[in-house]
């Protein structure tokens, strides 16, 4: 249910922007969302198709694409990949790491039609 309030806002830039460049039908969305976020692209999708509803943005496809997780090591100063929510470092072991990819959540591009 927790997204329902993200697909809102989704919603309300994807009509707001189409509006603001003269379109009169949104095609798509182009979402880019990380690997750690926890949302389900099919649900953002049925909330979507409800709220956009009657505004240029009816019937427009939502497209996720993922960023992997990436990880940055302050022990060994080594970056790695996320793996499965793991946060320690593969190669020294450490536990000293920071996320530098894999929460993020925004709307990428869009696909409009203009009169």
């Amino acid at each position: 249910m927790h997204e329902l309030p993200i697909t809102q806002s989704i919603c309300n830039i994807a009509v707001e922007k189409a509006e603001e460049m003269g379109a009169n039908k949104v095609c798509s969305i182009t979402i880019k969302m990380g690997e750690y976020c926890d949302y389900v692209p099919e649900i953002i999708q049925e909330y979507f198709n409800l709220l956009s509803d009657g505004t240029v943005a009816e019937n427009a496809k939502i497209i996720v694409e993922n960023v992997p997780a990436t990880l940055y090591c302050n022990d060994c100063n080594k970056p790695f990949s996320g793996r499965s929510y793991s946060y320690r470092c593969p190669n020294c072991g450490g536990r000293n790491t920071e996320l530098k990819t894999g929460k993020e959540f925004y709307i990428d591009r869009m696909e409009i039609e203009e009169d």
